[in-house]
């Protein structure tokens, strides 16, 4: 065999890939710049960042009328709010209940009273609210459903907060007339609530694994 046969036959299929390569190039070209068909996402109903900012304002609000405290402090609280509507954060929207939690202990609402009641429900639900928003611009759409999640497990805690508030406070007022039997009783309660709240807010105690 020649070696001009032998270059023939060289030249010959390395011209055939490089013909296949650049058939394939074309093709891999014709498809990127073919037309594409529409896409459409369906999104649930959503609502801007500034509508939920809104949402911690009443929430800071209400918590603050609910608690009473004096000038002073409703000026401290009152920037602390302004800073969680700045910069929507567990961090700010944390500093604030802290603070009002502090104050709350050294001048605490009466007893089993609305106010009490509605001081430990606005703060960590306004706290929930602020981490769920967390830095969102205030254009931006967020779907009401992802506050779901965050939503059954602040109702959780706040059955096992609110009863176990006022069990203590019952149970410290057991001697003024209240049973042992009752205490026991309510004691026993509270305990049972707060296993049905673990059980809740803790899948792998279900066997959920995902």
């Amino acid at each position: 065999m020649s070696f001009g046969g032998i270059g023939d036959r060289l030249s010959t299929g390395v011209g055939r890939r490089v013909g296949r390569w650049q058939d394939s190039a074309r093709q891999a070209r014709a498809g990127i710049n073919a037309p594409k068909p529409p896409v459409r996402v369906e999104t649930g109903q959503a609502a801007p960042g500034w509508a939920y900012r809104i949402g911690c304002l009443v929430l800071g609000v209400l918590a603050i009328i609910a608690f009473a405290p004096g000038v002073v402090l409703i000026v401290i609280l009152s920037a602390l709010l302004a800073l969680v509507l700045l910069r929507p954060a567990a961090g700010t929207a944390g500093l604030f209940c802290g603070v009002l939690g502090l104050f709350w202990m050294i001048e605490p609402s009466p007893p089993n009273s609305l106010a009490q009641i509605a001081v430990l429900a606005l703060a960590p639900a306004l706290w929930v609210l602020a981490g769920v928003i967390a830095d969102l611009p205030l254009r931006a759409r967020i779907e009401i459903a992802v506050l779901r999640a965050p939503a059954i497990r602040y109702l959780v805690v706040q059955v096992v907060a609110q009863v176990a508030l006022i069990g203590a406070q019952l149970l410290h007022s057991h001697q003024q007339g209240i049973g042992a039997g009752f205490a026991g009783l309510l004691v026993l309660v509270i305990a049972v609530i707060m296993a049905v709240a673990a059980w809740l807010l803790f899948p792998r105690l279900r066997g959920d694994q995902q």
